[in-house]
Parts: C-alpha cells; sequence; structure tokens
C-alpha cells in the first residue's frame, strides 16, 4: 500500500521500499493524490517547485516519472492489478486501485459510513478502521506549499471523520473509547472549538466533569492569547450544559456533580438563619443584576451602613438567592478592613482569588498588576460572583474588581467609598437598622414566636435597646435562648442596669447598643470562657484551631473545646470548620480591649502571645523536618518546645496547608510588635513548604518581614536567612540577577554570623543558579565547597542533596561517569537519612545519567520509583520533569506512542503549575516525539513554543537544546541553511557555556544537515568531531546515531555500519532505517 497520511512511503510484501530523494517523492505524492485524474505538467512542476521552476525543471519531472514507471514495475505485487504511470496530452494520470492508496481508502470508508444504512456499530467500525490508517502527519516528509496546501485539507477530513465516529461511540454510551484519540488530536489543533467540545462532552460522560471544565479554561485562555477572541456559540453551549448537567449526546453520570462543584468556586459563607428586612437592599441589587446581565454590563455594588447593620449577613443571603446566575462560581474574601490587624493586602487576596479559580500556586504572580491582570484573564467571559467583605478603603478593593462583563462584585464596608461611586461607576446600597416591626419579627424567629408575643411590650423595648441592630439582636437573644426561663423583661431590667439604656439615648451611637449586647453575653458565659474569649482577640490570624487556642491558654486540648462550644453558643465566635473558629470583628475589637484592660492585665496578654507564637513556631519546625529533613534552618532557642506531633508527611502537610494564613499573619505580627526573632524564625521555617508549594507571594511577604525583622534587631544570622528566603523566590520568578545578588548577600553575612550550615547551603544554592545561567565552572566550585561544609559539619542529608546538584552539573558536563557515581552514592545517603523526598530526586537525576549512558532499563525502573515518591509527597514540579525524561526514553527505544503520552502529561502538568522550566522540558520532549513520528510541522511548533520559553526564563541549556531540535526538524523538511543556522547558534550556547554533552548532540545534527544537503565532506568532519565527543562523554546512543551517519557519509562506510548496527543491537535500541533498509536503484 501506498502511504500518503504520515511520510510517503510504500509497503511491499512487508517491506519498505525506498522512493527516492525528496523531489521525486513529490511527483509520486501528487500523482496519488489525484490518481485517475491527469494531473498536467504545468500543476506537477508547481507542485514540486512552486513560484520559482529552475530552467530544467521539466526535463528533471521527465526523469522522475522516468524512475517512477520502473518503481511501480518493480513492486507491482503478484495478483493485483499493477499501477501504471499513463502520459496524455499535456499531463501524467497514475492508474492504480484506490484502496492500494491509504487517503482514497480512508475517503471510501468515510463515505460509507455517513449513509443511513448499517447500524451504529457498524458505522463506528467503519469509521475507526479508516481512521487507523492515519500514521501521523499527511506528506510529513515532503516540502513546499503544495504538500502544506493539501497537509491541511487532509487534516480537516481527518478531524471530521474523527468528529463523526466520537459522535457515534457517544450515541452507543462508549465514551471512554474516545477520550485518548479525542485528546491526541486536541493536542495538535488546539483551537479546533468543535475537536474541544467533542472532547468536553467525552469527558463529562465519562464522569470527568472536572476535567471538561478544565479543558475549556484552557481552551479559552489560548483563543484569547493567540486569536484574541472568545470561545463560540458551540463550545459556550456544551460547556454551559456541563455546568447545568447535560452535555448533548452525553449522559450525565452521578459523580459530575461533584466534579462541576469542584471546578466552580463555591465560597460563599453559610447563610444567616432567620434572615429579616432588607426588601429595598434585596430589590437594589436584583436591579443592578439585571443591568449586569446585558452584554456590555458588569456591576459593582457597595454595600455600606455601621457596624452590625448586616452589611454581610444582606450580601451573602443575597448572593445565595442568586448562585444560579453566577454558574461559573462565586467567590468570598474576607478583607479585614476594620480587624484588629492590619487589611488583608490586595496581593493577598489576589493569590486567594486565583487559586480558588484554579491557578497551582506556583503560577499566581507576586507583582500586584501582574496578578490582577491573570485574575481578570481568568475571570472574562465567564458569570462569576465576587463577594468582597469588609473592604476599608477604595486602593484596596480596585484591584480585585472583575473587569470584563457578565461578572458582578458586591463590596461590604463601613465607609461610604465615595471614590468607587464616583471613579467605577459602583452603585451604591446603603443598610439601615431594622424597622421595629423587622426587629420585633426577627426576635420571634430567633426565640419562637409565642414568647415574644407574650411579652411584646419588653420585644419591643429589648429592640429599641438594641438599636434595632441585626447583631445586637441577635447576641441578646441567643442570650435568652440559652436560659429558657428567663423573660424578657428581665433581659431589658439587666441592661437598665448601671444606666447603659439612659447612656445609649443620649448618645445615639448605634455600635454602643452593639456592646451593651456583647456585655450581657460576655458575663453570661463562665470566668475560664471569658478569659478564652479575651485571650482569642489577641490572636493575629483570620481564625483559630483548637489546638492553638489551647496553646494561646496555655491549657490542654480537652479542656479548650468546651470553652469555644460556650463562646459559640453565645454567639460570641462562630465555628467557621472543624474546631476551627473565627469573629465578627467588632466581637474581636471588643475582646482584645477586654484583653488589654481587663483584670488579665498587660503581662498576661504578652504571655499568651508568646505562648501561641512558641507554639506555632515549634509546630512548624517539626512538620518542615518531616517534610524537609535535608533543609537547613536556623537553631531555635533553648527551651522546651510545645507543639503538635505529626503521624506522618501526610499530617504535617494537611497542618501547614490548613495554618499557612495563620503562619504569615504570626511573621507580621512578630515582625512590627515583637518578639522580633519568631518572625524570621517562623519566616525561615515556612520557607521550605512556600518553595515547594509555589507559595511565592506568601515567601516574598514573609522574608520581607523577616528580614525588616533582623534588621532592626541587627541580627546577622537571621538576614542571612532572610535574603536566601528572596534568593529562592527570585529564582523561581526566573531573576536570576537579582537572586545571585541576593543568595552573595546572604552568604556573607552567614560567614560573618559564623552559621555554618547556612553558608554550606546557600553556597549550594548559589552554585544552582549559576548552573541555571550556565556558568558551569562557578556552579561546579560552589557545589564542591557546599558538599565539604556539610561533610565537616556531619550532615549527610544535606550533603546528598547537594550530590544531586554536583551530578547534574557533571551530566551537562559531559562527565557521566562521575555523575553517575556521585548519584547513586547520594540516592543510598538519602535513603539511610529517611529522606524520600530526596533519594526520588536522585534516582530522577541517575536515571537521566543512565538514559545517556545507553543503559534504558535502569534508567525506566529509577524513573518509575521516583515517580512513584514525587506523585506520593507532592511535588508536580519533579513530576513535570520527570515525565518529560521518561518520554524521551521511551522514544529512543521506539516506543513512540508511550513516549507522546508521557511527554504530553509532562506539557500538560508543567502548564498547569506555571512551571516554565518544566514547560520547555516537556514541549521539547514532545517535538522529538513528533518528530520521530513524522510529523514534522508538529515538531517545529512545539520545538518554537520550547525555545520561547526558554528564553523567556533565560535558560541556556534548554535554549539550546530546542534550537538543536529546531535544527534537526528544519532538515528532515529539506530547510538546510535554515536547520544549519540553528545549529550554529546551539553551538554557540554551548561552546560559552560548556554543555559538552549537547555539544555533542548538536555535532551529530550538523552532520546530518550537511549530508542530506549533499555535502559529505563536511557531514564527515563533524560526525568525526562528534564521535570523539561522544566517546569522550560516554554518550553511547550519541556514538551510535553518529557512526550511521559516517556509513552514509563514507565511501566505503561499511566498517561505520557494521559497527553502528553492533552498537543499536547492544544498546537495544532500533537502528535508523537508513542502515535497514535496502536501497532501490535510482
Amino acid at each position: 500500500m501506498f502511504h500518503l497520511l504520515g511520510t510517503v512511503t510504500l509497503d511491499t510484501a512487508g517491506a519498505e521500499v525506498e522512493l527516492g530523494p525528496a523531489k521525486q517523492r513529490i511527483v509520486l505524492a501528487a500523482l496519488l493524490a489525484d490518481a485517475g485524474l491527469t494531473v498536467t505538467v504545468p500543476d506537477l512542476v508547481d507542485r514540486v517547485w512552486g513560484d520559482e521552476p529552475p530552467a530544467e525543471a521539466r526535463n528533471s519531472l521527465y526523469t522522475y516519472v522516468s524512475r517512477l514507471r520502473r518503481l511501480l514495475r518493480r513492486t507491482s505485487v503478484p495478483g493485483d492489478e499493477p499501477a501504471s504511470l499513463i502520459r496524455h496530452s499535456g499531463g501524467y494520470e497514475l492508474r492504480i486501485d484506490p484502496d492500494r492508496v491509504d487517503v482514497h481508502r480512508f475517503r471510501r470508508l468515510v463515505t460509507g459510513a455517513s449513509g443511513d444504512a448499517g447500524s451504529d456499530a457498524q458505522r463506528a467500525g467503519a469509521l475507526w478502521e479508516a481512521l487507523q490508517l492515519w500514521r501521523g502527519t499527511p506528506l510529513a516528509d515532503l516540502p513546499g506549499e503544495w504538500a502544506a496546501r493539501t497537509r491541511q485539507r487532509w487534516c480537516g477530513e481527518r478531524v471530521a471523520a474523527t468528529l463523526a465516529w466520537a459522535d457515534v461511540e457517544l450515541r452507543r454510551d462508549r465514551p471512554a473509547a474516545v477520550i485518548g484519540p479525542l485528546t491526541a488530536l486536541a493536542v495538535e489543533h488546539p483551537l479546533d472549538e468543535s475537536l474541544t467540545a467533542a472532547l468536553m462532552r467525552a469527558l463529562h460522560a465519562g464522569g470527568r466533569g472536572a476535567e471538561a471544565l478544565d479543558r475549556y479554561a484552557r481552551t479559552r485562555r489560548r483563543l484569547i492569547d493567540e486569536l484574541g477572541v472568545e470561545p463560540g456559540r458551540e463550545l459556550q453551549v456544551v460547556h454551559l450544559s456541563i455546568l447545568h448537567g447535560s452535555a448533548g449526546n452525553a449522559p450525565a453520570s452521578p459523580s459530575d456533580g461533584a466534579c462541576t462543584a469542584a471546578a466552580a468556586p463555591a465560597q460563599l459563607p453559610p447563610a444567616v438563619a432567620a434572615f429579616t428586612g432588607q426588601a429595598a437592599g434585596l430589590a437594589a441589587l436584583d436591579t443592578v443584576l439585571s443591568e449586569a446581565a446585558g452584554p456590555a454590563g458588569h456591576g459593582v455594588v457597595t454595600i455600606t451602613g455601621t457596624a452590625g447593620v448586616g452589611k454581610t449577613a444582606l450580601a451573602v443571603h443575597w448572593a445565595h438567592q442568586r448562585a444560579d446566575r453566577f454558574p461559573d462560581g462565586q467567590l468570598y474574601v474576607n478583607l479585614r478592613g476594620y480587624a484588629a490587624g492590619p487589611p488583608v493586602p490586595p496581593i493577598d487576596a489576589l493569590a486567594a482569588l486565583l487559586r480558588a479559580l484554579g491557578v497551582g500556586a506556583e503560577r499566581v504572580p507576586v507583582e500586584l498588576g501582574e496578578a490582577t491582570a491573570l485574575y481578570r484573564s481568568m475571570l472574562a467571559g465567564r458569570r462569576v460572583l465576587v463577594v468582597l467583605d469588609n473592604a476599608r478603603a477604595p486602593e484596596q478593593v480596585r484591584p480585585l474588581l472583575p473587569g470584563a462583563p457578565g461578572c458582578l462584585a458586591l463590596i461590604t464596608s463601613r465607609d461610604r467609598l465615595g471614590g468607587l461611586v464616583a471613579l467605577d461607576g459602583a452603585h451604591r446600597v446603603t443598610v439601615d437598622v431594622l424597622a421595629a416591626a423587622e426587629a420585633a419579627l426577627l426576635l420571634e424567629r430567633l426565640l419562637g414566636e409565642q414568647r415574644v408575643r407574650a411579652e411584646r411590650e419588653a420585644a419591643a423595648e429589648l429592640a429599641a435597646a438594641c438599636a434595632y441592630l441585626p447583631l445586637a439582636l441577635r447576641i441578646a437573644a441567643a442570650n435568652l435562648a440559652g436560659r429558657p426561663h428567663r423573660s424578657i423583661a428581665g433581659q431589658v431590667t439587666e441592661l437598665r442596669a448601671g444606666n447603659r439604656l439612659a447612656a445609649l439615648t443620649i448618645d445615639g451611637d448605634e455600635e454602643a447598643a452593639v456592646r451593651v449586647a456583647f456585655d450581657l453575653s460576655y458575663r453570661s458565659v463562665s470566668p475560664a470562657a471569658r478569659r478564652m474569649f479575651r485571650l482569642l482577640g489577641l490572636v493575629p490570624g483570620a481564625d483559630v484551631p483548637v489546638a492553638a487556642a489551647a496553646a494561646l491558654t496555655g491549657a490542654d486540648p480537652a479542656a479548650t473545646a468546651p470553652l469555644l462550644d460556650q463562646l459559640a453558643a453565645a454567639h460570641l465566635i462562630d465555628e467557621c470548620a472543624a474546631d476551627r473558629y473565627t469573629f465578627h470583628d467588632l466581637l474581636r475589637r471588643y475582646a482584645r480591649e477586654h484583653a488589654e484592660t481587663g483584670d488579665d492585665g498587660h503581662g498576661e496578654s504578652v504571655a499568651a502571645l508568646q505562648r501561641l507564637l512558641s507554639w506555632y513556631l515549634h509546630t512548624l519546625d517539626r512538620a518542615t523536618r518531616l517534610l524537609h529533613g535535608h533543609m537547613t534552618l536556623l537553631p531555635l532557642p533553648p527551651g522546651a518546645p510545645p507543639g503538635l506531633e505529626f503521624a506522618g508527611t501526610a499530617e504535617a502537610l494537611a497542618w501547614l496547608d490548613g495554618e499557612r494564613h495563620n503562619l504569615v499573619a504570626a511573621v507580621r505580627h512578630a515582625a512590627e510588635r515583637g518578639p522580633h526573632e519568631t518572625a524570621w524564625l517562623l519566616a525561615d521555617r515556612l520557607r521550605p513548604h512556600c518553595v515547594v508549594g509555589g507559595h511565592l507571594v506568601d515567601l516574598v511577604a514573609v522574608a520581607g518581614a523577616g528580614l525588616a525583622a533582623a534588621e532592626a534587631a541587627a541580627d546577622l544570622g537571621g538576614q542571612s536567612s532572610m535574603r536566601h528566603g528572596l534568593g529562592c523566590a527570585d529564582y523561581l520568578l526566573g531573576r536570576h540577577d537579582s537572586a545571585v545578588g541576593h543568595l552573595r548577600q546572604a552568604l556573607a553575612l552567614a560567614a560573618h554570623a559564623g552559621w555554618r550550615d547556612g553558608e554550606a547551603a546557600f553556597t549550594g544554592n548559589l552554585g544552582l543558579v549559576q548552573h541555571e545561567v550556565g556558568q558551569l565552572a562557578d556552579a561546579l566550585r560552589q557545589h564542591r565547597r557546599a558538599l565539604e561544609l556539610y561533610r565537616l559539619g556531619g550532615h549527610l542529608g544535606s550533603a546528598a542533596n547537594v550530590m544531586i546538584n554536583l551530578g547534574n552539573v557533571y551530566h551537562d558536563m559531559g562527565r557521566l561517569v562521575d555523575a553517575a557515581v556521585i548519584l547513586t552514592e547520594s540516592v543510598t545517603l538519602n535513603r539511610q537519612a529517611g529522606l524520600d523526598g530526596g533519594a526520588a530526586a536522585a534516582m530522577d537525576s541517575l536515571g537521566t545519567v543512565e538514559h545517556s549512558l545507553g543503559h534504558f532499563d535502569r534508567a525506566l525502573d529509577l524513573s518509575a520509583r521516583a515517580l512513584a515518591i514525587h506523585r506520593r509527597v507532592g511535588s508536580r514540579y519533579h513530576e513535570a520533569r520527570l515525565l518529560s525524561r521518561t518520554a524521551r526514553v521511551h522514544a529512543d527505544l521506539g516506543d513512540l506512542e508511550r513516549a507522546f503520552d508521557l511527554a504530553e502529561a509532562g506539557v500538560e502538568l508543567s502548564r498547569d503549575i506555571g512551571e516554565r522550566r518544566a514547560e520547555a522540558s516537556a514541549a521539547t520532549a514532545l517535538a522529538a516525539v513528533h518528530e520521530a513520528q513524522g510529523r514534522l510541522d508538529a515538531a517545529a511548533r512545539w520545538y518554537r513554543d520550547a525555545l520561547a520559553a526558554a528564553d523567556e526564563i533565560d535558560i541556556p541549556y534548554l535554549s539550546a537544546a530546542a534550537l538543536a531540535g529546531l535544527a534537526s526538524a528544519y532538515g528532515r523538511l529539506e530547510q538546510y541553511e535554515t536547520g544549519l543556522d540553528h545549529a550554529r547558534r546551539a553551538l554557540d550556547i554551548t561552546a560559552r557555556c560548556g554543555f559538552r554533552l549537547l555539544e555533542g548532540q548538536v555535532l551529530s545534527t550538523v552532520a546530518r544537515l550537511h549530508l542530506d544537503a549533499g555535502r559529505p565532506d563536511q557531514a564527515v568532519e563533524h560526525a568525526r568531531r562528534a564521535l570523539d565527543n561522544h566517546r569522550g562523554t560516554g554518550h553511547r546512543l550519541g556514538e551510535a546515531g553518529t557512526l550511521a551517519i559516517l556509513a552514509e557519509a563514507c565511501r566505503d562506510g561499511g566498517l561505520y555500519r557494521r559497527a553502528a548496527l553492533d552498537l543499536f543491537a547492544e544498546l537495544g535500541v532500533p537502528a535508523p532505517k537508513q542502515l535497514r533498509v535496502a536501497s532501490v536503484p535510482r
């Protein structure tokens, strides 16, 4: 059969026939594409040479036709009707059975499946048979405009056939059968909306609704980024149908509800029980919503009013009522504008909002402008409700406002936020106190209709005493509800005590009414609960778990929980999650005032905060050492370490994730108010979690605050650690110059402080940055120095970690044996120290070295074991890198299908987590698989993507690898000079940086380019240089490939050919077809 749906080939009796040079193959493909029709000579000349044919074009065409006639005669199969090439007036016709040409057989099968005859199973079978004829990008090895136009047209036919097949299979309720093929095709056609829609329907039908919604979000972002357009109607309809539980052909599965709920954020706090009144406010919000629903509408509403009047209750109640109008989610942030501590900075709020929208922590920008732009891009085209509670000022809110139609922002504040109304077009809804009748109704709902109506006058007086404020009424009702035998009149009598009502009447101060209610609730609880309440007002974080509350009071957790329950029953605190409590900001202030002026005295408040911060510090220390035992940390001050114990890494990681926001608040509190040492010690131990989890906004915040505290205290060790934290953040953000600056300062400060462990750690990390920017000699020196320091200090776990970095430098320098030795030692030391993460990283790097040495089975075994650990400990960055590395091994072994799956997964994961290093590496791997499969245009596109990512983050090794890949792809597209230009750029980088291993591979590519361009002497020259390089480094697969080039390039290449075949066989790798396929005389 003649194959055009891939590289142009001919299979005869199971053997592949050599079809001659590229232009001869174009003539054959042009005639096969129009088999049975006459193709004119001018058309053939145009298809082969384009707009500028040489003078000898027709003579060359006749030569090619003559050769093809001989080839057709030699390759005819006995019993089959022979193909013939017939000359007509003005052109040529290739007569052949259409079923002997894959594209014509494909079309026959597709056409046969499009009628009404036959069952769905028969139609699906015919379409699947047709699709199996595709072996890659059509005409993949042919250059020129005609091939490009034909390729595009045929790919469109393939997409249409795939969609038809998927529709039939979905009707047959077989979504699992279509997800894989649709996913693979969507990678090649990422902007095809019909294809994405079909894949979304299949994922939804297969119970993978969250993946379907994620696919929509990524496609939408790509359409906006590359074309500047929103998704079309078809894709939007599928998206909405999935959100609503139905997706066309794909019946909703029982699990979809959970999936879509997870995909669309639903962050609203619980609606307030017994919500009463505010009819005008609800109506005003509905009016804004109807205006925002228009094609150009987007809404901003400020809900203003005094403290305790029910602003948040109104916003949350209305939001729950209208949640169905915002199918893409509801976001909520408490900006803490009136809390005792500092308001939430806009960058912190944006980080939380972006994570809720599905942005990986690693992708959240640390700059306010960039974060705002990403946030608004994520909201564009969606209908999302954003509730910004307790805003302090317009400047805090503006970066958090959606920028596109369809979204609505509700902002609650005690301030009138006039700037938002004047400059941002916000609608203002003012919340007033309840009317007397509404206040009475609220009391009936809280206390029971019978109890209130039995004491109407007392209830009215109670409402007036509470100034008709909902918060005060609820607290007063909570007191009465807890004392069922107490009369409402008795409550009013207590309020009259001390002439508080008279004072209230004179002042007319509505907040004072709330304080009166607070007083009653506060006095109603036990003395131990009152002390607990007072001290909780000192907590710097937004909430507090039971264990932290116990540390704060110095009590046992078992005795603490009942006190917290007592406070919650009195409505003095709220349980926001299981065993976790929070305050209304007025109550927090009330509690803090009692702590500072009450019976406890200032000394007790200071001691309580010391206990809490100490508990956080020592618990964080335990979690960090359990998860990141090899990390160098500042020593803790002496003393008995209170804190939690963790059963394992999973429990420690869960605690860190749950407490990270409180830990950041604790660092800021200690930096501003002391004890200053606690600020940098907490930040020091929070750094590893922020680095591994990608929480760079938090890392910059705590390192900056800790540095200010350490500088104020003139503590060199603290300054050193905080500079290190800022350097780590800059390194992860790709700011290499700034990272080097911070790390050099950290190193100098550690040396002055006599902190040898810190000096070792920062020396190693400086080497890490220098390696990445291509300063291998400097990096090698830094890593050796760090290793020496760790060994002197007896820190084997840290030494093992530096060995990984040292092994990676050796690998890139081409010192593969040295790399294998030191990485093997690192694996052993990490295991002895019980450091699973370190062992995985060492096995990961060792697998890469074994691959380069040609030990493929060892490489795969090491990679599999490392991948399992990376996934267990949640290291998605390492997982993404390892997926692409493993793809390269499978590609070299000839398992291109497995290689494609792994490389594609690596690209997807690296993009999900926003890791540009991993993305560049994975894109290069995926490009190499495309190239091996003959999809040369796709290969070039992915190599260009990899180069763009590498150049953006300024990592020369990744840039050189992508350039080398582009050179190879352009060579196979017969664009030899373009290929050589890219190869020269790659060689410039490898020479400048000392990337000897990569240099050998680029030299082999240059040799192949010269050989295919008809310059065998230059090919031999570069191939011999490459061979010396590969033998010097030990890169055996490179050696085998270069021997194959020499076998072709040399006049008497028999010895090279034999050596190449033997080496490929020894490695267990398929040899290139040039060595295996006998040439047909031309």
